[in-house]
């Protein structure tokens, strides 16, 4: 599970103060530590009339140079209208949101199956007033036909997403779609792989859903997208209290592990409290342990590279970098031994899921079974091997230990050394020389002001990309980032010429 930052949090209208920008956005999502970034589909962040092809690519580099990639999009959408120029309008929407989803490079954009909208006036935004609106419309048409015009416009919507490769995710956000299971009821309508679930599990404690732990396990191989929201003030001796919104705009004390003591039943929490007194006890044995030998200099000569490498992120995180730096130098420094970590688990091969031909018959051998293609039958078991990805349990190679040291490196804003670092790491084989020629060309290109370099460095990094890709290892993303570099360098060096 990754943690990301929706952009309505800074969209101006649920607080006092201006909006951000989109790359504002990205660079406090970067500041955060957020694993990624999802953009509301609307103005000022993300609204397509505003998103062209190219300010898709450029926004999609933005973020994924900053290390937090735009993994998701946010419909406003509300295909419930009796009105038809409404509902088409909505569905021409969304279709172009899907289309700017696609060039954004993210694989989820989330859709409401209906969405009254908000008023925006001098005290920001309101719900009651689009409220009253959506009532009006709604008035004389029944539950059931809105609840057919969702379906019909999903259904809709579903077809375009698959054909951009986007997948749709519902949440159980009101109105028409007023608990999780109305969720799970549309989507198995609906019946079309490109369209899973948004589970808002806050949104469906205040829908009276109690058993969360039930509901969760029945949203299982739907989840796609989650969503995690709350209205906070900051008190003046700087504490912070939760707020909750109900339907009349009124706002409550967020108090729901008070209120699940009060009226729910205790004994679940058993087990937690004394998983909770575990994990306690474990952390005071950890942290004895790093203090023992990880505390200064002298000590940390004799600790493991994995375990300097480990403490250097650490470092790196609290913005502690001359200490992360000491420690990957210590790494580098320290003699070759076992590595710090097991290899994999051995497996078995991992058979290919159709047989097309008998083991020992070749393409001009009689027997040979030709292969028509077409699409190969589902296993009931995952395919071995998969279990246990391999990269959870590599070990600290030396080629890992250099690629965090240059991290380091350029934060510490040493960029000459960076530089030297990130051209050796370019010269290695395979993935890792194609990203460390994207790094240096971004060193080259916005640190250095070396336009020529930068070229350089991007070319080569193209042309080993290129390599993979004719090895049958292709890197789509990387490449995709190599060419719009390029093109922008090549313009910037003709404009200076």
């Amino acid at each position: 599970m990754k943690l990301g930052l929706y952009s309505i949090t800074y969209l101006g209208i649920w607080y006092r103060g201006p909006a951000l920008t989109t790359e504002q956005l990205i660079d406090r999502a970067r500041e955060y530590g957020y694993d990624g970034v999802e953009l509301d589909g609307k103005r000022p962040h993300a609204n397509p009339l505003d998103m062209p092809a190219a300010r898709c690519r450029d926004l999609r580099v933005r973020a994924e140079d900053a290390g937090v990639p735009i993994y998701a999009v946010a419909a406003n959408n509300d295909f419930s209208s009796p009105i038809p120029e409404h509902r088409e309008s909505q569905l021409a929407y969304v279709r172009e949101l899907i289309r700017m989803t696609s060039d954004l490079g993210a694989p989820v954009l989330r859709v409401f199956a209906a969405w009254p909208g908000v008023t925006l006036g001098s005290n920001g935004a309101s719900y009651e007033a689009a409220r009253r609106v959506w009532r009006i419309a709604h008035h004389e048409a029944g539950d059931g036909q809105a609840w057919d015009r969702c379906r019909s416009a999903l259904a809709e919507c579903a077809r375009w997403a698959a054909d951009h490769g986007v997948t749709l995710a519902l949440q159980n956000h009101p109105p028409v779609i007023d608990d999780y299971d109305a969720m799970l009821r549309m989507i198995l309508e609906v019946d079309a792989p490109s369209l899973k679930a948004c589970f808002d599990a806050p949104l469906a404690a205040r829908q009276g859903v109690t058993a969360m732990r039930q509901a969760a396990r029945e949203v299982k191989g739907l989840q796609v997208l989650s969503h995690v929201g709350g209205e906070y003030e900051r008190d003046g001796d700087g504490s912070v209290r939760g707020f909750v919104r109900h339907p009349d705009g009124s706002l409550t004390p967020e108090d729901f592990y008070l209120d699940f003591l009060r009226g729910g039943p205790v004994d679940p929490l058993v087990e937690v409290v004394r998983h909770n007194d575990q994990d306690v006890r474990s952390l005071a044995h950890l942290v004895g342990h790093v203090e023992r030998g990880y505390a200064d200099r002298e000590s940390r000569r004799a600790a493991p590279p994995g375990d300097l490498a480990g403490l250097a992120r650490v470092f790196a995180r609290e913005r502690r970098f001359d200490e992360a730096l000491e420690c990957l130098d210590a790494a580098v420094a320290a003699p070759a031994g076992p590595p710090s970590m097991p290899s994999p688990p051995k497996t078995e091969p991992i058979p290919f899921p159709v047989r097309t031909r008998e083991p020992a018959a070749e393409w001009w051998d009689p027997s040979y079974r030709p292969d028509f293609g077409g699409l190969p039958r589902r296993r009931s078991e995952p395919l071995p091997g998969y279990q246990q990805p391999a990269a959870f349990a590599a070990p600290w190679s030396e080629e890992r230990l250099f690629l965090d040291r240059a991290h380091v490196l350029r934060r510490l804003g040493r960029i000459e050394e960076a530089s030297d670092a990130w051209r050796a790491l370019a010269a290695s084989p395979g993935r890792l020389g194609v990203m460390a020629s994207i790094e240096l060309a971004k060193l080259r290109e916005h640190r250095l002001g070396d336009h020529v370099g930068a070229l350089e460095a991007a070319t080569r990094g193209l042309a080993a990309a290129e390599r993979r890709r004719r090895l049958g290892r292709p890197e789509p993303s990387l490449e995709a980032n190599l060419e719009h570099r390029l093109a922008r360098l090549r313009r910037r060096l003709e404009r200076r010429n």
